[in-house]
């Protein structure tokens, strides 16, 4: 016979997951920046600088700058769509619970 799951377990299998799956994935993100780094300070002779800081806050200290959110026009298509989206999931939720599902 087959081994019953409860429900807990599935989400936490799922968790674990999805957890191991992020990690690695780091793990090789990580490495193809450094591959594409060395061949682009090798080939083109371009060196990709970058600061390393903390996580910690860092409100009135040297890289506060790095952690304010600032708004650029970039942001204006995404949050269009996200706003659609939000607009369209509340809207398909609306209609289910008000006409409910028919087959």
């Amino acid at each position: 016979m087959g081994e019953t799951i409860t429900t807990k377990e599935y989400i936490d299998d799922i968790y674990t997951q999805q957890k191991r799956t992020v990690l690695g994935l780091r793990g090789v993100f990580a490495h193809l920046f450094a591959v594409f780094q060395g061949l682009l300070k090798v080939l083109a002779r371009i060196d990709t600088n970058f600061t390393v800081t903390s996580k910690a806050s860092d409100e009135d200290g040297d890289f506060a700058e790095l952690y304010m959110f600032k708004w650029t026009t970039l942001l204006i298509a995404p949050t269009t769509l996200l706003i659609v989206n939000l607009v369209g999931v509340v809207v398909g939720i609306s209609y289910a619970i008000n006409n409910g599902y028919q087959s």
